[in-house]
C-alpha cells in the first residue's frame, strides 16, 4: 500500500492517500506494453519502407549495370554472359545460333547536321523499330556508337537472314521531323550463324566481315557470312 499524507495547517489536519499497490502496477503494465506494441508496429513500418526502398535501388543498380543508357539495350558486359551461354547451349543440344550485326548508314552525318541531340533520338529510335522485331528470348546489345549486335537463340542463318530485312525494311520506312526537315534512316546489317566448335571471337569477325560488305555494296541491304 502507497500512502502519502500532508500537514494541513489551517486546522491542524493529516490529509493521507492511501493506493492499492496492484493497481499501480496494472497500470504501469499496461503503459509498457501499449509502449512496447507501438514500439513494434513503428519498427515493423521502418523495416517495410526501407526494403521497399533498397529493393527500389537494388533494382536501378541491377539495370544500370546490365542495360546501356540510351537505348535500354543490354551493355557488352551483359551481352558476354548471354552470348556465352547460348553459345554452349549450341554445342550441348546441336540447335542454332545467330547473330545480326546492324550498323546505322551515314550516322556522323547526322551528327554534323543536327546535332548530337537528333544523333541520340535516331539512335533510340532504331533501337526501339528494332526491339519491336525480335522474340523474347532474343538479346539487343548497343555494341559500339551506332552499331548494335543482335543474338538470336535457335535461328538458323536464313531466317535471321528474314529477321535482319524486315529490320531494314521497317527502319528504312521511318522517318525522323526536325525542324521541317526528314530524316531517313537506313541501315546496313551483316549476319552469321554459328558453326559448331568455332569461338565467339570468330563469329564476331565474320559478321562484321559481312557488315562491311553490305557497306561496301552501297549500304542500306544485308549480307550474309556462310
Amino acid at each position: 500500500v502507497y500512502l502519502n499524507s500532508r500537514m494541513v495547517s489551517d486546522f491542524k489536519w493529516y490529509l493521507m492517500v492511501e493506493q492499492e499497490e496492484a493497481e499501480g502496477e496494472k497500470k504501469i503494465l499496461n503503459t509498457f506494453w501499449v509502449n512496447i506494441v507501438l514500439g513494434l508496429m513503428v519498427i515493423v513500418v521502418i523495416l517495410v519502407i526501407a526494403n521497399l526502398t533498397l529493393g527500389r535501388y537494388q533494382r536501378k543498380l541491377e539495370v544500370m549495370a546490365s542495360k546501356d543508357k540510351l537505348t535500354g539495350a543490354t551493355n557488352r558486359q551483359m551481352f558476354e554472359e548471354y552470348f556465352s551461354h547460348s553459345l554452349q547451349n549450341a554445342e550441348s543440344s546441336a540447335t542454332p545460333v545467330s547473330v545480326i550485326l546492324l550498323d546505322i548508314d551515314y550516322f556522323k552525318s547526322v551528327n554534323d547536321n543536327f546535332g548530337h541531340s537528333i544523333g541520340d533520338l535516331v539512335i533510340k529510335t532504331v533501337a526501339n523499330i528494332i526491339r519491336r522485331q525480335l522474340r523474347s528470348e532474343d538479346i539487343v546489345c548497343r555494341w559500339g556508337g551506332e552499331e548494335f549486335l543482335l543474338l538470336l537463340p535457335n535461328i538458323d542463318l536464313s531466317h535471321a537472314a528474314d529477321m535482319a530485312e524486315r529490320i531494314r525494311e521497317s527502319i528504312a520506312e521511318r522517318k525522323i521531323s526536325v525542324n521541317e526537315h526528314e530524316i531517313g534512316i537506313t541501315v546496313s546489317s551483316g549476319v552469321a550463324q554459328y558453326k559448331l566448335g568455332e569461338s565467339r571471337a570468330d563469329l564476331i569477325n565474320r559478321v562484321d566481315v559481312a557488315l562491311y560488305q553490305a557497306k561496301d555494296r552501297g549500304r542500306d541491304q544485308v549480307v550474309l557470312s556462310h
